[in-house]
């Protein structure tokens, strides 16, 4: 199927949302992903998106449902793979 490019569009960019449950600690009272940093480390290594881009900055490295990096295949270039605690998202 050939591809077909419409001059007007009547969508610029698509976007898909994953959200997951968070682990609350108690002691904290605070919600936590548990699992982030080695999501973050494994979905680095077997993505072929080899341009990452850190939005934190020190002391917001766990804030939950905000992504925290993003993943380009070509430097700010669409399709974009964001993650962050609690969140996954596809803007394309």
């Amino acid at each position: 199927m050939s591809e077909v490019r419409l001059n007007n569009a009547p969508l610029k960019e698509v976007i898909f949302e994953l959200h997951w449950g968070l682990d609350f600690i108690p002691e904290q009272n605070v919600f936590v992903d548990i699992g982030f940093e080695d999501a973050l480390f494994s979905f680095q290594n077997n993505c072929d998106y080899k341009y990452v881009r850190s939005l934190h900055k020190s002391g917001e490295r766990n804030i939950t449902n905000v992504v925290s990096h993003r993943f380009y295949k070509v430097k700010n270039s669409y399709p974009i793979y964001q993650l962050g605690p609690g969140v996954f998202t596809v803007n394309d």
